[in-house]
């Protein structure tokens, strides 16, 4: 059932950052197998993270999806107040009901902001060793959750994204405005490549200036 939960979750991941999915993009991004993505997506539509759109294309719920990131958020954190001196992701993923990779996302952004720090390593129950966390002062000081800034993806990788999704739902097929709207994208990732190689080379030819000149 555990495992079950964790294919689930991967897939509700990779549909919340293509919007819309299907179960042969499950398959091939995540290497499930055909009974494990039907399994995902029988899971995901009961749940109500996916919405079927027509026949084999799914749409990620975004409605539910931030109704659901605030109430997890604040489970998270009411366990990281309660927990002490120090707790696992294990534990916060447990108790809180969600994944240890959302845990450790979570975890990892707060440290970033100071909210929390590592404190060690114990013995977990499955023989190996497992980092432990605790607060800081910062966290300590903050009652409720903090509020995290909503993260906005790099424009090549959204473009990407984008395009991915037109191609591997099959739109760019059956669709003559997917298929317009592939090309233009292929136009903006190859300009945006293009504008990387120049600003590579003017800042390798910048950096040999000042090489010589320190000569």
């Amino acid at each position: 059932m555990a495992r079950d939960n964790g294919m689930s979750e991967s897939v509700r991941q990779l549909a919340a950052s293509n919007t819309f999915i299907t179960k042969k993009q499950a398959r091939e991004v995540l290497g499930l197998t055909v009974d494990q993505s039907v399994s995902a997506f029988e899971n995901l539509v009961r749940w109500g993270w996916l919405i079927r759109e027509e026949h084999g294309i799914y749409r990620f719920n975004e409605q539910k999806a931030q109704a659901r990131e605030a109430s997890v958020e604040d489970r998270i954190w009411r366990l990281c107040r309660m927990i002490k001196p120090s707790f696992s992701v294990a534990e916060l993923a447990s108790q809180g009901g969600t994944t240890a990779n959302y845990v450790y996302r979570l975890l990892r952004t707060y440290r970033a902001d100071g909210f929390v720090a590592q404190a060690g390593r114990r013995a977990a129950l499955t023989g190996s060793m497992e980092k432990l966390w605790r607060l800081t002062p910062k966290g300590r000081s903050q009652r409720d959750r903090p509020i995290l800034p909503e993260w906005t993806p790099d424009p090549q990788i959204a473009m990407a994204v984008k395009l991915n999704r037109l191609i591997c739902t099959g739109m760019v097929v059956r669709f003559e405005d997917a298929r317009a709207e592939a090309i233009k994208l292929c136009g903006e990732i190859a300009r945006a490549l293009g504008g990387m190689d120049e600003s590579t080379e003017a800042e390798a030819a910048a950096e040999g200036k000042g090489e010589k000149g320190d000569g």
